[in-house]
């Protein structure tokens, strides 16, 4: 009997304590698109504007980036492909093959993330995780 509630009483602690899969995983990872840009003119005035947009990107778990566009640029269209590295230490997302290196910082709000561009003014991509 005290074998039999020894064993029930280390299962329960096991599976009590062990995380899931989703649990562990950083809130980046995942498929994210495109759905507003801010580009302020200089005067602190822009806000996010709404696009209609089929530009992704996709984050695994080892921070490779994916992009079925080219996020060396603030367009909205999907000619290109992309890819790079999101370092999960720093926020930053480092993206090849652009003419000058691209270190984006990256900010995470809830089920969305914003990709800051360098530019003199503001100059934001918002999008939104997909399920």
């Amino acid at each position: 009997m005290k074998l039999k509630y020894f064993i029930l009483c280390s299962l329960y602690l096991l599976s009590s304590c062990s995380k899931s899969k989703d649990e562990n995983k950083d809130p980046i990872v995942g498929k994210w698109h495109l759905v507003s840009q801010l580009v302020d003119m200089g005067d602190g005035s822009g806000t996010f504007q709404d696009v209609s947009s089929n530009r992704t990107i996709e984050i695994d778990e080892n921070g490779l980036v994916t992009s079925n566009s080219n996020l060396c640029d603030l367009s909205i269209e999907t000619e290109g492909e992309s890819v790079g590295q999101y370092s999960f230490q720093d926020k930053v997302m480092v993206i090849e093959g652009c003419s000058f290196p691209y270190n984006l910082p990256v900010t995470i709000d809830g089920e969305f993330i914003d990709l800051h561009y360098p530019c003199f003014e503001a100059c934001i991509c918002k999008y939104k995780k997909e399920d």
